[in-house]
């Protein structure tokens, strides 16, 4: 089976990456890479994101009350034992080339941490390889 050229909107500087990770892994699954779509059988499309998060330990309990030092507003404001993050996500989804209609579709999220900055191919192959291990449907 024959795979189309991957369409990604918007570019990222991940892009290539994912576009590398998603190409090797259904290559090594036997499938081919093809440029001309009108030869493909399947087209790919994905979607990278991230969101900087704040985890609910950096609130304080209600117990605590909600105003003056110390209080809920110190806490929010920078007072807090706060615990920010970054929650990436990838979304991939399959198109049939003839119909141009989606046949399937794969997401995982990830909380990104600073080792996985430092080295985000390892962590793109493996969020993709998760993402494609439930495809092609059964």
């Amino acid at each position: 089976m024959k795979v189309g050229k991957v369409i990604a909107q918007p570019k990222t500087t991940l892009e290539p990456a994912v576009m590398a990770a998603i190409r090797a892994h259904l290559e090594a699954s036997g499938y081919r890479y093809v440029e001309n779509t009108s030869e493909a059988d399947f087209l790919l499309s994905f979607t990278v994101g991230s969101r900087e998060k704040i985890g609910t330990e950096a609130y304080p309990s209600i117990s605590r009350g909600l105003g003056g030092r110390g209080g809920w507003a110190t806490a929010y404001y920078g007072g807090g034992a706060g615990a920010a993050y970054i929650q990436g996500a990838l979304a991939i989804d399959v198109f049939d080339a003839g119909e141009r209609q989606p046949v399937w579709h794969g997401v995982a999220g990830k909380t990104i941490s600073d080792e996985d900055r430092e080295d985000m191919t390892a962590v793109i192959n493996t969020v993709v390889a998760s993402i494609l291990a439930d495809f092609p449907p059964q």
